[in-house]
């Protein structure tokens, strides 16, 4: 939940709760019990120059608690404002390209330095007022000292103490104010640290995955059947379904396509395969387990998954498709990336495998990074496959290597191909056909594929065929 700069400068008030916690400032609160012993001397060696000291102590309390419920709103403020600069920075870094292509810099520009600007009138709020309460303590230190020194004097004249009463009790009047000087700093602090504290926390008591006291089922390799019952789906803050009791069976090793327009909800399907999102009802079973009862973890450790917008990391070619896998042998990986016909381009540079790739994959064509995502999926061989617009930025001629070669690896997993590109179904026996988070439709490519056609021959009537109105082709 929220955005990716909002998650990072929460996880930054980390640093600063660790600093404030072992900071002198707060060590400085030992001496706080002291100061009943500084006050009881001066008391006994100086009368009524403890009066002054005391008067001083209540004046440094009150101006504290006054100011702190205006530093604490100030302090939220200040801290909201700075994780929408990180969320705008962040969203513009990470498409700085499209943001250049769209000549958008000056939106953005504007969106920054709106929040910036935000941000810093309230930073300085806070700092005009954390200087002065610390102003207001010093001055009050040296108006008590300088009080202390006066009722001395008074004293001194009446012959009741002596000059060396007054400048033991000055001493002391600065070691008894000290420690509430240093609280008041530390309060003013203290409020920025709740604030972060409470974003941090609010963070880490999200659900997580593996919840406390869970007790998952452990498979180990699964078989590879997957089946939904009546299942149901909305993302969050989205009106109406995503999916409404969708239902079917994929059986052990049965190549499955699933199709339908965009935004039909066949991506949805495969996310909830691989428990990223927990259906809003209904049961989603593998291998005749509900997967609520599995481990997240090893359901995904079985599934090969390709996204729609595949995802590289700053490293090599080889990190990249051993990516999430383990004890990978070498010739799995080059078989891997023969498959995805990216050994195509890997060939073809010096340093073959071993080629470093920036981060998101930044040098590499769309086409690649899709074939980097394929052989990363297929190289530890899992028994679910799920395909989602694998070739979408392939050219016709790559995506017919991928489709030959994948052909001729006969792959022993069942496969969940989502995808609206009618040569991609050559891979798949059987096609699901989705339409508004329903299914209406099922059977083999080849009726699919001649309803397709048929469909199509209806166009020059002006007509528009129930599949093409489902399918979109």
């Amino acid at each position: 939940k929220g955005s990716v700069g909002t998650l990072a400068s929460i996880l930054k008030e980390y640093e600063q709760i660790r600093e404030f916690f072992t900071s002198a400032t707060l060590v400085s609160i030992i001496d706080m019990p002291f100061a009943c012993i500084f006050l009881f001397f001066i008391w006994y060696i100086g009368g009524h120059m403890v009066i002054p000291v005391i008067i001083g102590i209540f004046i440094l309390i009150g101006v504290t608690l006054l100011v702190q419920p205006r530093l604490k709103k100030l302090s939220e403020s200040s801290q909201e404002e700075s994780h929408d600069k990180h969320s705008v920075l962040v969203e513009t870094l990470s498409g700085l390209e499209t943001v250049k292509l769209l000549g958008a810099g000056g939106l953005l520009r504007k969106r920054f330095k709106s929040v910036v600007t935000k941000q810093a009138k309230s930073a300085d709020e806070v700092k005009r007022h954390t200087f002065f309460s610390t102003n207001l303590t010093q001055e009050v230190q040296q108006a008590v000292q300088i009080s202390v020194v006066t009722v001395g004097a008074i004293t001194v004249t009446t012959g009741e103490y002596g000059y060396g009463a007054i400048i033991a009790c000055t001493i002391l009047s600065g070691k008894a104010l000290l420690p509430f000087v240093q609280l008041a700093q530390l309060l003013s602090r203290l409020n920025q640290i709740i604030t972060g504290y409470n974003s941090l926390d609010g963070l880490m008591r999200q659900p997580t995955e593996h919840a406390k006291g869970s007790d998952y089922l452990r498979r180990g390799k699964y078989k590879g059947e997957v089946s939904f019952e009546n299942v149901s789906y909305s993302y969050p803050n989205q009106d109406g379904l995503a999916l409404e009791e969708i239902s079917f069976l994929i059986k052990k090793g049965e190549r499955i396509g699933i199709v339908g327009r965009v935004g039909s909800g066949k991506t949805t399907i495969g996310k909830l395969v691989t428990k990223l999102f927990p259906p809003k009802s209904g049961k989603i079973l593998v291998d005749g387990v509900d997967i609520s009862q599995l481990d997240p973890s090893e359901i995904r450790e079985n599934i090969g998954y390709v996204s729609q917008e595949p995802w590289l990391i700053a490293g090599t070619v080889e990190q990249n498709i051993s990516f999430g896998a383990t004890e990978i042998k070498t010739e799995q990986m080059i078989q891997a990336a023969n498959v995805s016909t990216s050994s195509d381009f890997i060939n073809a540079h010096p340093k073959g495998f071993k080629q470093l790739l920036d981060e998101r994959g930044e040098g590499l064509s769309g086409g690649q990074k899709q074939a980097i995502t394929i052989a990363r999926a297929i190289v530890k061989k899992p028994p679910i496959l799920i395909f989602d617009e694998p070739t979408s930025s392939m050219d016709a001629r790559t995506e017919k290597n991928f489709i030959d070669r994948f052909k001729k690896y006969n792959a022993e997993a069942t496969i969940l191909l989502i995808t609206h590109r009618t040569s991609l179904l050559s891979l798949v026996d059987k096609v699901i056909v989705v339409d508004k988070g329903k299914i209406v439709g099922s059977g083999s490519v080849q009726a699919f594929l001649k309803a397709t056609k048929s469909d199509k021959n209806t166009k020059s009537t002006g007509e528009k065929s129930k599949l093409e109105s489902v399918v979109g082709v």
